[in-house]
């Protein structure tokens, strides 16, 4: 990079970005395979506002502590399958019933 650009690490285009992305095979079956993971986690979120837990309660219910719960919901964590079951189980949430509504909006 010379001296006089300025780094940028989010391109300036997102659209010209996702057009590239979805120009191959290889990047749209990446794309649907992020989707399908943002739309499991967005269920989480809904899950735990729904469910009025607090952090405390749903880590109690979870088997885990109240610290690795907010670092997951602050997205400091990307949560194991295992992990978002146990959240949606704790929730009193069907983990069936979630993945088919989500997957479904796709």
């Amino acid at each position: 990079m010379e001296s006089n650009e300025k780094y940028n690490p989010v391109p300036g285009n997102l659209e010209k970005l996702e057009q590239s992305v979805m120009a191959t095979e290889e990047g749209r079956r990446a794309y649907a395979e992020a989707q399908e993971e943002f739309a499991i986690i967005d269920a989480m979120f809904e899950a735990v506002e729904k469910s009025g837990l607090s952090q405390e309660e749903l880590a109690r219910r979870m088997g885990t502590t109240q610290s690795s719960v907010s670092r997951m919901l602050r997205g400091r964590r990307s949560p194991s399958w295992k992990t978002a079951t146990r959240l949606f189980r704790a929730t009193g949430c069907s983990v069936k019933r979630i993945v088919l509504e989500k997957t479904a909006e796709q």
